[in-house]
């Protein structure tokens, strides 16, 4: 595993196959950018929503693709490792006086160089998956962060007022002390006695 700039250069799973060079350009500079949470708008969130997801789905597409060669590896260190129990590791044996048991066959097994060249291959296809997989983790962090940001009241584009703060911020107390007295309600008329009123 090599990294140039924004290119990973790995080797491929298939041995027949040269290297491969994934271009991470577009995605780092999306991870860069995971700072600007710290004091996203609500004018600014929608865009850097998209900005993280674009990010991930690419991010998964090259992960997949990886993976895939990472399997490949797999299946062809087991398939030497199968060559070399059945064509290779007995006459070894024979030929050096061992035993054949699971410790001297793996002691011949890994002492082979075509077998170390296909470990080394999966287990660098191995750590590159791990590492892409952290990044896929992360723009998921940040983006379910900007959501979180975003349904906060301190984001809410329609801010709650107090209603005593309305006419220039004095209070209702004060504004009552300012208007003249109303004069008191007329006191109902009195009746007299009893039967009906007359007028």
């Amino acid at each position: 595993m090599l990294f140039t700039g924004t290119e990973l250069v790995c080797p491929a799973g298939r041995k027949d196959s040269g290297p491969l060079i994934v271009d991470l350009g577009a995605i780092l500079t999306a991870e860069a950018r995971q700072a600007e949470i710290a004091f996203v708008t609500p004018q600014k969130a929608p865009e850097l929503l998209r900005e993280f997801n674009e990010a991930w789905r690419n991010l998964h597409k090259l992960t997949v693709q990886l993976a895939a060669e990472k399997l490949a590896a797999e299946r062809q260190t087991a398939n030497r490792r199968a060559v070399l129990l059945v064509d290779t590791v007995p006459s070894i044996l024979k030929e050096k006086h061992l035993t054949s048991n699971d410790a001297n066959r793996d002691a011949i097994i890994t002492l082979d160089a075509e077998y170390q060249a296909l470990l080394e291959t999966e287990d660098q296809l191995t750590a590159i998956v791990a590492y892409l997989r952290g990044k896929l983790t992360s723009f998921e962090n940040a983006f379910s962060a900007v959501k979180k940001i975003m349904s906060e009241d301190t984001y809410n584009m329609q801010a709650r007022q107090n209603p005593n703060l309305k006419g220039g911020g004095s209070s209702g107390l004060a504004d009552d002390r300012s208007r003249p007295a109303s004069p008191p309600p007329a006191s109902p008329p009195r009746s007299t006695g009893f039967g009906k009123a007359r007028y």
